[in-house]
């Protein structure tokens, strides 16, 4: 483990006149990552928010994992421009692919779940290759090079579909919840935390 025995960090900023929760930052350190412990963290902040009154959560979605991780847990686009910047990376990311794009796809998380049905699997060298004009663009590798080592991967490590598009989209982005716990993204955050919880224990 970290010599230091920090499992996590995180801070929250609360309005709680306002019923809202800006979550700055979350860490997890060393051994502790891929341990469930994100998620666990997560959903006890969401239940001290409902304690509060909070009923919004608000994220900056960062470079490298946040601009998956986010979407995975459920939070949507906060911004209607950056859900158009986000849908137009995967229409031109799918069409390179030969795949199609679907106008449906609105949210994070139906994009976040993309090839999904169909096993599609890709690495971020498969990405680069078929970039437009990229294929022998020093720029475009050493950006779909530099979203593999972010996020601690082999450049040709195949992984879902949907977050490979995510990791390697070049901006970040601001993402909601709405916590009533019978809203949609909440009851999607729920089955993503404990099905990551399940996967730890086993």
């Amino acid at each position: 483990m970290d010599s230091g025995g920090e499992a996590a960090s995180i801070e929250r900023v609360l309005h709680v006149r306002g019923r809202v929760a800006n979550h700055e930052f979350l860490r997890v350190h060393g051994d502790y990552q891929g341990t469930a412990l994100a998620p666990l963290v997560i959903r006890q902040s969401f239940l001290f928010f409902d304690r509060i009154g909070i009923e919004t959560a608000i994220v900056h979605a960062g470079l490298e994992t946040g601009v998956y991780y986010w979407a995975r847990c459920g939070f949507d686009f906060l911004k209607e421009e950056e859900r158009e910047h986000v849908r137009a990376w995967f229409s031109v990311m799918l069409d390179a692919l030969g795949l199609d794009f679907d106008d449906n796809l609105q949210t994070a998380y139906q994009l976040v779940n993309v090839g999904k049905e169909t096993d599609e699997r890709v690495s971020m060298e498969m990405l680069a290759k078929v970039f437009p004009g990229g294929a022998e663009n020093v720029e475009v590798r050493e950006h779909f090079e530099s979203a593999a080592v972010g996020n601690g991967m082999a450049y040709g490590q195949e992984m879902d579909l949907g977050k490979a598009l995510f990791l390697s989209y070049p901006r970040a982005w601001w993402g909601y919840m709405d916590l009533n716990l019978k809203a949609g993204q909440r009851v999607l955050f729920e089955v993503y935390a404990q099905s990551r919880l399940q996967q730890a224990a086993c």
